[in-house]
């Protein structure tokens, strides 16, 4: 089982952005750790998988797998995968869609909008350089941090109207009034 650090799960929360809203019903990430980090506690891991804590849990899991999908309408010929079969099956589609590793996983989860090229002129167009210049690690990481940005501005347009109750935050660690949040947009 992998050990999940901190620094992994604090990587999914990029934001530039820390408020505190008087709504807020928890405390941030960072709060959290430093509780837990403070109680000075040396836990071994539990390495029992979480379904450990049903009984029946084939039935159970197939249960809930026929509510899910009660409402779909099922075509003439079902057919049904035991766990083996369904993840051969899973990681060849997966496998059969994966662009290969030169390109660094810059494409995972994107969809690039072609509609509007000029394929005569892209097929055309002589190449500058080698595909391994375009997609370095730190290229590969352009689309989160865009995400990101963008993020940061729908929760800045937010506190500039008034959608959220936020007197002061922090943008890369200096404190701001929400008065100063069309500046930071902008």
């Amino acid at each position: 089982m992998p050990e999940i650090s901190y620094q992994f799960i604090e990587s999914f929360f990029s934001s530039r952005i820390n408020y505190k809203s008087q709504w807020a019903g928890h405390p941030t990430l960072k709060e959290r750790k430093e509780k837990l980090d403070g109680l000075g506690l040396n836990v071994m891991s539990d390495e029992t998988r979480a379904w450990g804590i049903f009984d029946n849990q084939e039935q159970l899991q197939e249960n809930l797998t026929n509510n899910l999908y009660k409402s779909v309408e099922k075509e003439l010929r079902t057919e049904f995968f035991n766990a083996p079969d369904f993840e051969k099956w899973f990681l060849a589609k997966k496998e059969h869609y994966s662009l290969p590793p030169v390109y660094k996983r810059y494409y995972d989860n994107r969809y690039v909008i072609v509609k509007e090229w000029n394929f005569a002129e892209v097929t055309s167009t002589a190449i500058r350089e080698p595909c391994t210049a375009l997609f370095t690690e730190k290229n590969s990481q352009l689309p989160a941090a865009i995400l990101s940005n963008e993020n940061d501005i729908n929760v800045l347009n937010a506190i500039k109207g008034k959608q959220l109750d936020v007197k002061n935050f922090d943008f890369d660690g200096i404190k701001h009034a929400a008065r100063d949040s069309k500046m930071i947009i902008e």
